[in-house]
């Protein structure tokens, strides 16, 4: 909830004590996807992978995992890395409208990085 309403601070806070409380859960890849997330709202971007990768490699099927790393990567500017977790996303996601919104920004990013090769 502390990332919804950008607070990625207290998200941080709380989730890091939810990590050290349970870290047998079966649910580690959800406080790893939330910190993940929260450090990449806070610009921390190689915490953000740290964790964001952590939570991937226990759920590779969860979307929204898959959405941050894209995000990251492309902060990172590894715009093919970022190309190829989004057609993973795509597949992944069960939501037409976030399908959609998906898409578009794939055909974006790709645009712009066979704009950059050819240059």
């Amino acid at each position: 909830m502390y990332n919804i309403i950008n607070q990625p601070v207290n998200a941080l806070i709380l989730l890091g004590l939810a990590m050290e409380k349970y870290p047998e859960s079966e649910y580690i890849y959800l406080i790893y996807k939330n910190l993940g997330n929260a450090y990449l709202k806070q610009g921390m971007n190689d915490t953000a992978i740290k964790y964001l990768e952590l939570s991937r490699e226990i759920k590779l099927s969860e979307p929204e995992t898959n959405l941050y790393l894209v995000r990251v990567y492309e902060a990172f500017g590894q715009i093919t890395k970022s190309i190829d977790l989004l057609q993973h996303y795509i597949e992944i996601e069960t939501d037409t409208l976030k399908i959609n919104e998906a898409k578009r920004h794939l055909k974006e990013i790709t645009i712009r990085h066979l704009k950059e090769i050819v240059q």
